[in-house]
């Protein structure tokens, strides 16, 4: 309520500003000292009035302080009722709470129903950040994967390990094992996969940690690919084991495995191919025969130029 009324406040003293304007400019058009004053007593009644009501206005509709006087009102069942209002929700927070103790799962879909529908942020982060710390820590990466599935807004994913309002990714925190996780499906998120691998190095020990270090160090190895010679000079990734928790991840990482062989394949035949072409120009050419050593020399050369400027061109 306090940021209604400076909205309100500050809607005033805008008004006032530019009553006083407009009360001088009548008076000083109207003639003399005494219309003057005049007009800045009513430019600034005129002002702080309408100043006062149009930022109002601008808060009640910019906050849907409409929806939350009737989420107040309604009761605690009335407020579970998705309304659009940027305000939080009284006793929102506690409701949502109780559902991710129950039922993490389905708790997680209302949450982003929530997200989606109303903009209660705030009530929802705070929730997820209450409750996350209290499971087990071998469940912890489990249930932030869950969070991360298809979350409605990624910044919850962010704020569950960064302090709220702080717009870096510099105030992310990895001193809990609940904050660590969260940033490290974050960061994946915005593919800075070597923050990724720090944050899931801190729950490594933890219960599918080596899983996801593993697959933030092998994105890492493979992002920074981006030559034809680098991808076929990458090592394979070592496979998660079964049960996993990202098994589609792997089968797309075991796909990229078998794209490095044949890269590596295609440049060892490569080399192999550059190789007797260049034996043909550099050592044969002295042996060959006057009356076709020009055209071979040119067809060697040809073909030479043709794999690398064309065919392998990186």
């Amino acid at each position: 309520m306090s940021g209604v009324m400076s909205g309100v406040m500050s809607g005033v003293m805008s008004g006032v500003m530019w009553g006083v304007v407009l009360g001088v400019v009548l008076g000083v058009m109207s003639g003399g000292v005494r219309a003057v004053v005049l007009g800045v007593v009513s430019g600034v009644v005129w002002g702080g009035v309408s100043g006062g009501v149009l930022g109002g206005v601008f808060i009640f509709a910019f906050f849907r302080l409409d929806n939350w006087l009737i989420g107040l009102l309604a009761g605690p069942q009335g407020r579970l009722f998705p309304r659009i209002t940027l305000l939080p929700l009284p006793g929102l927070t506690s409701t949502l709470q109780q559902w991710l103790q129950q039922d993490w799962e389905t708790a997680i879909n209302n949450l982003n129903q929530y997200l989606r529908y109303s903009r209660q942020f705030i009530p929802v982060l705070a929730a997820v950040n209450r409750v996350l710390p209290q499971f087990p820590e071998a469940e912890i990466i489990y249930r932030v994967s869950r969070l991360a599935e298809n979350p409605s807004d990624w910044q919850l994913l962010k704020y569950a390990s960064a302090k709220l309002f702080s717009w870096s990714d510099s105030q992310i925190r990895l001193d809990t094992p609940a904050r660590a996780a969260a940033a490290g499906f974050w960061y994946l998120h915005q593919q800075d996969t070597e923050k990724a691998e720090t944050a899931f190095a801190v729950v490594r020990s933890l219960a599918y940690g080596e899983e996801m270090y593993s697959l933030a160090q092998t994105l890492h190895r493979f992002s920074q690919a981006a030559t034809l010679d680098s991808i076929a000079s990458l090592e394979v990734a070592p496979i998660a084991a079964e049960p996993s928790l990202r098994p589609q991840t792997w089968q797309a990482i075991s796909s990229l495995n078998r794209v490095i062989a044949e890269m590596a394949l295609a440049q060892r035949s490569r080399d192999r191919i550059i190789g007797e072409l260049s034996d043909i120009i550099d050592r044969q050419a002295a042996n060959l025969p006057l009356a076709e050593k020009a055209l071979i020399l040119s067809i060697a050369q040809k073909w030479k130029d043709c794999l690398l400027n064309r065919l392998f061109l990186d």
